[in-house]
């Protein structure tokens, strides 16, 4: 399998309905989908747009937890790009 091979995967988590929080991993608890993130910032190293397009996909969900999350998400990107 190739790294490329995971863009679909991680595209699907990043744009999904599905939220979770208040994960607990090595003594911390995470207020946002620890599962997104780091989605997101693998599919980041992968593939720049992929990333981009799945945020967009993700800002037009009906959760809005996971539309808020993208949104700051793509806020932030913005801000780097200046």
């Amino acid at each position: 399998m190739r790294l490329k091979d995971a863009i679909p995967f991680l595209t699907q988590t990043i744009s999904s309905e599905q939220w979770e929080t208040g994960r607990w991993y090595g003594g911390v608890t995470y207020l946002s989908d620890v599962n997104k993130v780091v989605a997101f910032e693998s599919l980041q190293k992968l593939s720049t747009e992929s990333a981009e397009s799945s945020l967009l996909m993700a800002a037009e969900s009906k959760n809005a937890d996971v539309a808020r999350w993208a949104l700051s998400r793509l806020a932030e990107a913005e801000k780097t790009a200046r």
